[in-house]
């Protein structure tokens, strides 16, 4: 094996160096000829998303630990570490006496690019939500089953085992809500479609303590179409959506929702700059929300400018436009603060190549690079190394997709990924997972929805 390869390389080398009717052991002695050194090995010598590293520590005598997380060791033994989502430096100190000596390794933090198949949800979906409980396992629920049936019920998915348990069902089945993982643990669902002619109210929050839906109170205006976003002080922005049978201006086109007491209510400031569907909600780290793209639910048209919405004075305010309409689309938060937004179609049906890079310093869009093949209602996840997943979607032939690009930061470019998904899909869910991975469940294939898991990793 390579690392007992690794392992009895540094110990002949430490006995190399020894007197030669030396025994190389791990005794020591204030007389012991033997110079005082230290090696450390990491096999494999890098983090993978959810795996841990053995380190290796080899020294001919004194006292031996590894700085951090282990603490004592014997030289030859094997310790784990990890699994980590980033770099770390592991100092292997061996001491004897006044004699001191140090062996450093660098194990960092790097993704097979692979994608492996897990076992199936308990349900088909598409257009459906999924939300990561911050433990590994995300919950899944309502979506579209086929093109006429919405379902009303909800499981729980743990990436680790690849299973999933039933949890408690919705009293309406829904397509095209929107939800998200409120500060206390529970996941709050509002809006959607229940059918091809109603927009919903519903505003729907499940515990997982218990594993039941509550309902504490009702949008102020029924959408589908929306997007939302977690304020500061646990409200949750609701912007925009579509409504069918109603009048410009006869509809209120953003909320603020009190998820505790179910009241929502218009924010006390300026409007939005206008009404818009199919566009991103995206919360910032200083608690504003950039609101981008989208088509405007008025007139049809390109909803071209974006605006940011102040919690503090509960205003939205115009930030800059985009160089290329677009809705259906994904926008990442990146750790820097800025946001990429990538793909889409325009009003003309137009699928959008190139990403576009909004700077918090400076309110504007600059260009991001271009995708290899333009899609919309795809899926953009932040990687644990910086790097953005864009996977799935269809692209401007109506054809669903089965292609991943990776977008690199430091290059603002976009490369193909060297692995495909399991099934060619529109409309899924991609979750980021604590170890790294990214967890894509459903979707569609143009046909019927797909009861399908799988991670990048």
């Amino acid at each position: 094996m390579r690392s007992s390869h690794a392992l009895s390389v540094m110990v002949a080398a430490l006995c190399a160096a020894a007197a030669p009717l030396a025994a190389c052991s791990g005794g020591s002695s204030g007389a012991d000829p033997r110079p005082l050194a230290a090696a450390l090995a990491a096999d494999p010598p890098a983090f993978a998303p959810g795996a841990a590293v053995t380190l290796v520590p080899a020294f001919a005598r004194g006292a031996g630990r590894i700085e951090p997380d282990v603490g004592p060791v014997a030289s030859g033994g094997r310790y784990a570490v990890g699994p980590a989502v980033e770099g770390r430096t592991y100092r292997l100190i061996v001491e004897d006496g006044a004699e001191r000596a140090e062996a450093v390794v660098q194990v960092p933090f790097a993704y097979r690019d692979a994608v492996r198949a897990l076992g199936p949800p308990r349900s088909a979906r598409a257009q459906h939500v999924a939300v990561g409980l911050g433990d590994g396992r995300v919950l899944l629920a309502t979506g579209s089953a086929n093109i006429s049936t919405f379902s009303w019920t909800a499981e729980v998915y743990d990436a680790a085992t690849g299973t999933s348990a039933a949890t408690g069902e919705l009293r309406l089945g829904l397509a095209a809500s929107v939800a998200l993982r409120l500060p206390d643990g529970r996941v709050l669902l509002a809006g959607g479609q229940s059918n091809f002619r109603d927009r919903e109210d519903l505003v729907a929050v499940w515990d997982p303590a218990d594993g039941r839906w509550s309902e504490p109170g009702a949008l102020a205006q029924a959408r589908a179409g929306h997007a939302l976003a977690l304020l500061g002080d646990g409200r949750v922005l609701v912007t925009g959506g579509a409504w069918l049978g109603r009048a410009p201006g006869s509809v209120a086109t953003e909320e603020l929702l009190d998820p505790v007491t179910g009241e929502s209510r218009a924010p006390a400031g300026t409007p939005m700059v206008q009404p818009r569907a199919f566009h991103t909600a995206t919360a910032l780290a200083g608690g504003r929300v950039l609101v981008a793209g989208g088509l405007n639910s008025f007139s049809g048209g390109d909803a071209v400018e974006a605006e940011l919405f102040d919690p503090a004075t509960e205003t939205f305010a115009y930030t800059g436009s985009l160089a290329h309409p677009r809705g259906g689309h994904a926008a990442v938060r990146l750790a820097d603060g800025r946001v990429l937004v990538v793909g889409g179609l325009d009003a003309a049906w137009t699928y959008v190549a190139e990403a576009e890079l909004w700077d918090p310093d400076t309110g504007a869009f600059t260009p991001a690079g271009a995708l290899t093949t333009p899609r919309a209602d795809h899926t953009a996840t932040l990687l644990a190394d910086g790097r953005v997943l864009v996977a799935g979607g269809t692209d401007a032939d109506g054809t669903r997709l089965d292609t991943v690009e990776l977008w690199d930061p430091a290059t603002r470019a976009f490369t193909p990924g060297p692995a495909r998904l399991g099934a060619a899909r529109a409309l899924h869910s991609a979750t980021p997972l604590p170890d790294g991975r990214v967890l894509v469940v459903g979707g569609e294939d143009g046909h019927a929805a797909l009861r399908q898991a799988e991670v990048y990793e």
